[in-house]
């Protein structure tokens, strides 16, 4: 087996197919190439450009009794082209969506409900912290974000996320903004 799940650890091989789950408006089974990708791991930094096998344990990567995080579907208005709030902020939503699109998850229930469930496992996924930094608001109060990494598969091909989360007084992550590279 080229890539997958199996006893717990997950891996990869470049170049190597991928299958999906099951999602409404998906077909059964979807397939696509797994094209050269780099991650990164709390112990390593493995490279698949050799096409050998890595593996990396879950258990490396999600943080046991991690905090909670909130998903505002509201927030997904800008990924999926819903925003008008200016002409440069349609465009880019506009952008966004067909990135989306590109890669086959789409502004329905389904697509909503895996894209909340892909930012809840990154914001469980200590390995994916980008950076954290604080803003000072309006009202002079100071509150804490963490930006975060995050390669999103769908059965069209891949997306870079990064998504940005507010740390509440609680250590709950609340989704601030998503922003999509790649395509």
């Amino acid at each position: 087996m080229a890539g997958g799940f199996s006893g717990g650890l997950q891996y990869l091989v470049a170049g190597s197919p991928l299958r999906f789950p099951k999602i409404s408006g998906f077909s059964q089974g979807t397939s696509a190439k797994c094209p050269l990708i780099t991650t990164r791991s709390a112990t390593s930094t493995p490279n698949l450009t050799s096409g050998r096998t890595h593996e990396v344990t879950n258990a490396n990567r999600v943080v046991k009794d991690a905090p909670s995080s909130v998903v505002d579907p509201n927030k997904f208005k800008y990924v999926f082209g819903e925003v008008t709030s200016g002409t440069h902020n349609t465009q880019r939503s506009l952008q966004n969506a067909a990135q989306m699109n590109r890669i086959g998850i789409h502004n329905t229930a389904e697509g909503q409900k895996y894209l909340t469930q892909h930012l809840q496992r990154v914001a469980q996924d200590r390995s994916s912290v980008a950076r954290t930094f604080q803003k000072t608001l309006p009202d002079g109060s100071t509150i804490t974000l963490e930006v975060r990494e995050s390669l999103l598969s769908g059965p069209g091909g891949f997306l870079t996320l990064e998504p940005t989360w507010e740390i509440l007084a609680d250590g709950t992550r609340r989704l601030s903004t998503i922003i999509p590279f790649g395509g």
